[in-house]
């Protein structure tokens, strides 16, 4: 007797509950059809279309002409906001012996005829029609209410059997008369036919019925509510006017919210996914053919919310979709003024960023063909690509041009060069925002679907160029959003670098299309992962492997509290490599599942995924929508080559004929991987056919091509290189086998020469080119019949060998070592940041004590010689000389070295200040009160502050007004309130005589001599003479709060000192950054409760101690955060 699944599960459920319950109070309330509310949150509030709007928006499209329906039978509808109240009420009345059981309906005390509901629906729309495309007006015929038998009997016979076909017609027709496109527009009506279809069955059970509910059990609860809550809490369905309720609150709600304003939203969309979909990829492409077609159509429809955004230390970058268009259009423009043109190459190289999307797009718009590589990329390689490409332009962030040589520059001086950090400006001019490329109409240059988007180089030493046309990627990117729905609402944290393909596809075009933030890091490492996880409750994740044992280490190791960091996520996609089951078993007990994937960047990227609620164990998914794999030659166990066909399969590689007839033959792409289809479609990736190596960020790695690289070792009779796999980091890792000539069998300083000449080597290259275990033998490599070398043999070999090739050198080792425990990160991250600036890995205070730690072994200051942009590989090379010498590395730096500095017997006891203070009381008390009441200073929370012992107070910071005010503010409950001020400050004179007489300023400097500020601040603090910090460090511009250094942190914790916060609204108007003169504005004040740190204190075993100064610091911002929300 149940007409769905859905009526006959909640029986069910109630049935569990009553059974089940025990002792829990019980109350039931079952509502009928919810429809848009009356009032709350405000009249017309809907989200999403419910059960009877996807037919009332299909009907206002003139899609459907009828519908079976007992005529006047009562359409049961109630609004959402009557069905919260109930709830709410309900709740009061649940107990633990009986069972009240509400019903939240309409029909029996305020029915609604199905006619007259009609009626209110054509006059709504005969009064706002749903335009067609063309403009017209749809035909709204009057339903007749006919029986199911005879509405599906009709609907037949005029629209589906003639439809049918003309498709079977369609298919003996040659094509010239039957095109593709033709035959899709049939096949996507007859999805639209289903679905009425569909709709029919789903609602003729509650049409077809003339049944009424009583509600007089809901009636009689609103009515006992106090007159007071009756008003708020409202139930009373008999007051429903439901002409006004249709003609002036549901429908045009539903037009404002789920419409959009916009005629244009498919109606019918909660039909069955495997006809949606299929629907939805067939609409969208006939508007997204092109990169510039999908910056559009996404710019058009979420133009103000948030599209890209980064944190830096000066703060969040953040671009809305309307402004990555318009910057992308301003910059494409620019470009076109400077003699760049369509269909033209170009080299693109940066760090992931809003930045490097505003470029990419731009080059989209103007139709040029994109070359992205890596900002690791050798200075060689760079130039080696632009000739082969013949690239128009280099496209560059500010930093890695400023590293590239004059002579290289000069020697390609008919390219042009701009500057990705300053919106495409040619290197070294200045911007000039009237000039005349900014002017007059954008004319959009037309681009080709089948035109060159990207030129993708899986390999550089041997020039292996995947040319990807816009429909290729396109098509790959509507075939992942239809497996993977991304929404409005997600937010996807990048974590793989934009020059690769997958990324470019998975992590910035599918976000783009589903309207969704992405947020990009400046340092991709397990600290930085885990903190904006946290911080921006990200919701999707694609990465690799390698990431994630980082990512799930550091979990791990610090405990269920680092588990919130994860919660928000509710998709994380793998691909590149394997995943392990101990990876996949370690992020289930996390509560995270991973969806593997498999791709390359010939294929577009992805060619099939497994999905949460899909997938199979060790499979990499099915094969996505639009694609078609085929298992070459397969073997007893139905193993063999995948072949992968279809829109996303690239065009070719660049100039490279002979490779691209292998790669491509008949129409499919041969990968080089193994493996096999199972009954039900699922993909199993089972090795590989041809010699690479796929380390576990996903870079592609010929061993060839290394082994050229290496090929000048002194004393190697001969180099090979193969990828053996990696328990830990669940993929493989370049090893190096060196056969040794006769005169280094015996001579160790020989073999250690060879070494050091692989380290220097290594030095030069990017991560994935180096050899990372360097293997030495005295016989000959193993070779196959035609004379190769047996790489598999080898890997064997090396597998069974007991030592697994030589280490870093001692020095090396320790000093990642060091890092790593500064740096909360393993050396393995450490390794892989060589080429990162020295200022990602370590802050401010972590490279003053890795200094320390650095001048204690060599015997001399080295503090100079840390510049915060200065690579870790650099600074090794700086140092190398002395570091190689022989000295103990195995002692370990006092893990308390904030501590030692702060509690330090002081050099010189502090100068009175009884005359200062006595001055600053007689300024104060004359000038305070005018101070005050200038500026209607008020303060609130002043109890918080503590009276029996030494703390902090922590504010955000916007203004130079902010120490006076607090000052003006405490001066009541504080015997003397010292304020940590920037050094850089105390130059201007004036502010420094203010600081200093006035507000008791105590210098810091951020780098260098950041100890002496402890040591000061250390002797200043005490009972009723707190400290006063910024710890943004520096104003904020916008008044925006920005990140919160860990210095504030470290005193708190060194100090043992609870941190009040506060926040302070009204400075920043009053005397922003980069003014003198205030100008007159309330100013208020709002201080919070103390922030103890003993409960950081239990985290000591498995946190580093800058970690638990993070974590403190984190911790204030939220508290000042909630504070300025109720701080207005």
């Amino acid at each position: 007797g149940w007409n769905d699944v859905y009526t006959f599960t909640k029986a069910m459920g109630e049935q569990l509950l009553v059974k089940h319950r025990g002792q829990v109070p019980l109350a039931i309330v079952r509502p009928s059809v919810t429809e848009g509310a009356l009032e709350d949150p405000h009249p017309g509030w809907i989200h999403g279309l419910k059960v009877t709007d996807p037919l009332i928006v299909a009907y206002g499209r003139g899609i459907v002409p009828d519908f079976p329906a007992a005529m006047g039978a009562p359409m049961d509808l109630v609004p959402v906001d009557i069905v919260v109240n109930t709830v709410l009420a309900a709740a009061t009345q649940a107990t633990t012996s009986t069972v009240e059981v509400f019903h939240a309906a309409t029909s029996g005390e305020n029915p609604l005829p199905n006619t007259r509901m009609f009626q209110y629906v054509k006059g709504y729309f005969e009064e706002h029609p749903l335009l067609n495309k063309d403009g017209s007006r749809p035909e709204l015929v009057d339903w007749t209410f006919p029986t199911v038998e005879q509405f599906q009997r009709a609907f037949n016979w005029k629209y589906l059997y003639p439809l049918e076909l003309k498709q079977k017609l369609y298919e003996y027709l040659p094509e010239r008369w039957a095109p593709a496109q033709k035959k899709r527009r049939l096949a996507a009506l007859k999805t639209r036919l289903k679905r009425v279809q569909y709709f029919t069955d789903l609602f003729s059970p509650y049409t077809t019925l003339d049944c009424r509910y009583e509600a007089k059990r809901m009636l009689a609860l609103y009515e006992s509510l106090p007159p007071e809550e009756q008003r708020i809490f409202n139930m009373d369905v008999r007051r429903i006017d439901w002409y006004q309720y249709y003609q002036k609150t549901h429908l045009p709600g539903l037009r404002r919210h789920e419409l959009g304003g916009s005629d244009d939203q498919e109606p019918l969309s909660a039909a069955p996914s495997e006809v949606g979909g299929e629907e939805q990829r067939w609409r969208i492409e006939e508007s997204i053919r092109t990169i510039p077609d999908l910056l559009r159509w996404a710019c058009g429809r979420y133009a103000a919310k948030t599209a890209l955004q980064i944190e830096r230390q000066s703060g969040w970058t953040r671009i809305s979709y309307d402004e990555l268009l318009t910057r992308a259009e301003r910059v494409a423009r620019s470009w076109r003024a400077q003699g760049v043109s369509t269909g033209e190459r170009v080299l693109l190289c940066g760090d992931n960023g809003p930045e490097w999307v505003v470029a990419y797009m731009a080059a989209s718009l103007l139709g040029l063909a994109v070359v992205p590589i890596s900002p690791q990329m050798r200075e060689e390689d760079i130039w080696r690509l632009c000739d082969f490409v013949q690239a128009r332009a280099l496209i560059a962030a500010e930093k890695r041009f400023s590293q590239l040589s004059p002579e290289g520059v000069a020697a390609h001086k008919e390219m042009a060069f701009f500057n990705v950090d300053r919106d495409g400006l040619p290197f070294g001019q200045a911007p000039e925002p009237d000039a005349t490329a900014q002017k007059g109409r954008w004319k959009r240059p037309r681009v080709n679907p089948d035109a060159t988007a990207s030129i993708v180089f899986t390999s550089v030493i041997e020039p292996r160029g995947v040319v990807l046309s816009h429909r290729n990627l396109i098509s790959n990117v509507l075939a992942q959003g239809e497996v993977l729905r991304i929404y409005e609402s997600d937010r996807m944290l990048s974590t793989l670098p934009l020059h690769q393909v997958l990324e470019c596809t998975g992590g910035l075009l599918l976000p783009l299309l589903g309207g969704a933030t992405i947020t990009y890091l400046e340092a991709v490492n397990s600290r930085e992962m885990l903190r904006t996880l946290r911080d921006t409750n990200a919701t999707m994740l694609l990465t690799v492997p390698r990431l994630l044992r980082v990512l799930a280490d550091r979990v791990e190791r610090l405990g269920a509290e680092a588990t919130t960091g994860l919660a928000a996520l509710r998709r994380v996609v793998s691909v590149g490599a394997a995943l392990s089951d101990d990876l996949v078993g370690t992020y289930e007990r996390l509560g995270v599942a991973i969806c593997q994937g498999y791709g390359l960047s010939e294929a577009a990227s992805v060619v099939a995924v497994n999905t949460p609620h899909q997938g199979k164990a060790r499979s990499v998914g099915p094969v996505l929508p639009g694609q078609q794999v085929q298992i070459a030659e397969p073997d007893e166990r139905s193993i063999g080559e995948i072949l992968v066909r279809g829109a996303n399969v690239m065009e070719g590689y660049f100039s490279q004929e002979e490779l691209t007839q292998v790669a491509l033959k008949d129409g499919w792409l041969h990968t080089g991987d193994l493996g096999r289809l199972d009954d039900n479609g699922y993909l199993f990736v089972e090795g590989r056919s041809k010699d690479l190596i796929v380390n576990g960020a996903g870079h592609n790695v010929y061993p060839r091509e290394v082994e050229s690289l290496y090929h000048d070792l002194p004393h190697v009779a001969e180099l090979s290189v193969v990828g053996v796999p990696s328990a830990h980091i669940g993929s493989e890792e370049v090893h190096g086998i060196a056969v040794l000539t006769r005169e280094a069998e015996q001579a160790e300083d020989l073999r250690e020469a060879i070494q050091a000449h692989s380290y220097e080597i290594s030095r030069t290259l990017p991560s994935h080119y180096r050899i990372q275990h360097l293997h030495f033998w005295t016989r000959p490599l193993p070779r196959l019949d035609d004379g190769t070398v047996d790489r598999q043999a080898l890997l064997s070999a090396i597998e069974r060998e007991d030592c697994p090739g030589t280490p870093l050198p001692e020095w090396e080792r320790a000093i990642q070592r060091q890092i790593g425990l500064l740096a909360g990160l393993s050396t393995g991250e450490v390794a892989a940041h060589l080429d990162a600036p020295l200022d990602t890995l370590l802050d401010s205070l972590m490279a003053v004590e890795f200094a320390a730690w650095l001048g204690q072994r060599l015997g001399t200051q080295v503090d100079g010689l840390l510049r915060p942009q200065d690579t870790l590989r650099s600074v090794l090379a700086r140092l190398e000389v002395h570091l190689r010498d022989g000295m103990d590395w195995e002692v370990e730096q006092s893990p308390a070295y904030w501590s030692s500095i702060l509690h330090a017997e002081p050099s010189a006891e502090p100068e009175s200040e009884a005359g200062k203070n006595m001055l600053q009381e007689f300024l104060w008390e004359t000038g305070g009160p005018l101070f005050r009441r200038f500026f209607d200073l008020r303060a609130g929370g002043l109890e918080h502050l503590p009276q029996d012992r030494p703390y902090l107070i922590a504010a955000n910071h916007a203004s130079h007004l902010d120490g006076a005010c607090v000052y003006e503010a405490v001066r009541s409950h504080v015997d003397h309130l010292n304020i940590a001020t920037s050094e850089h400050y105390l130059t201007d004179s004036e502010l420094r005589w203010f600081l200093y007489t006035f507000v008791n300023a105590i210098p810091f400097d951020g780098h260098d001599n950041f100890a002496d500020g402890l040591v000061r601040a250390r002797q200043s603090v005490g009972v009723r003479r707190p400290l006063l910090v910024f710890p943004e460090g520096t104003r904020s511009v916008n008044g925006q709060l920005q990140p919160f250094k860990a210095g504030v942190g470290l005193l708190a914790y060194e100090l043992d000192a609870p941190i009040v916060p506060l926040h302070i609204a009204g400075t920043h108007e009053a005397l922003p950054k980069g003014t003198r003169t205030p100008s007159r504005h309330p100013l208020r004040l709002l201080f919070g409760l103390p922030l103890e740190t003993t409960s950081f204190k239990e985290h000591s075993e498995t946190l580093s101690p800058y970690e638990i100064y993070y974590e403190i610091a984190a911790a204030l911002k939220r508290q000042i955060e909630a504070l300025g929300r109720k701080n207005i």
